[in-house]
């Protein structure tokens, strides 16, 4: 063989080992999502209050945090709403615990868009209705009332690896 055959069945090689790596890291990732899936649905306690409670009478849900790490502020009707923030760096807080009926409100303050979604991704089917259906510009918000009982595991569509729960209490 001379050193061009060589060169090639290197560069081959090659290829094919990053194809491999890629795909077993695809696998690996829904493998994870399924697991999260799991612990979410069987794990109804948790050993600490995720909920912080706040509330910022001059915030509105579209309005800045003014850099308080607050997950609740008053509504236009002055009702308390919770506010989930999604940055560049995933979800903030990434868990929330509200009551049957209650609304949660996620606000794009990253510099790409964002989809929440119920698990399981790609599909959205553990809680189908909880779903953006579209991508949420920053500086935008979706807001979603929750009418069951649970804990409902999330993730952005757009960026899977951002995930989070909602815990919703009768």
């Amino acid at each position: 063989m001379n050193g061009k055959s060589i060169l090639i069945i290197v560069l081959l090689l090659a290829v094919v080992g990053i194809i491999w790596l890629a795909a077993s890291g695809d696998e690996q990732d829904g493998d994870n999502d399924q697991d999260n899936e799991e612990q979410v649905e069987t794990n109804g306690e948790t050993d600490e209050d995720p909920e912080s409670e706040g509330s910022n009478d001059d915030s509105e849900v579209e309005g800045e945090q003014n850099g308080e790490d607050e997950t609740s502020v008053d509504d236009e009707e002055g009702e308390e709403e919770t506010v989930i923030t999604f940055t560049d760096n995933g979800f903030d807080p990434e868990e929330v615990t509200v009551s049957v009926g209650e609304s949660v409100v996620w606000v794009n303050e990253s510099s790409e868009g964002m989809w929440p979604a119920s698990n399981v991704h790609p599909t959205h089917e553990i809680y189908s209705e909880f779903d953006a259906l579209g991508e949420i510009p920053p500086g935008e918000g979706w807001e979603f009332t929750f009418e069951e009982a649970g804990d409902w595991g999330f993730h952005d569509h757009l960026s899977p690896q951002f995930e989070g729960v909602v815990h919703v209490t009768e």
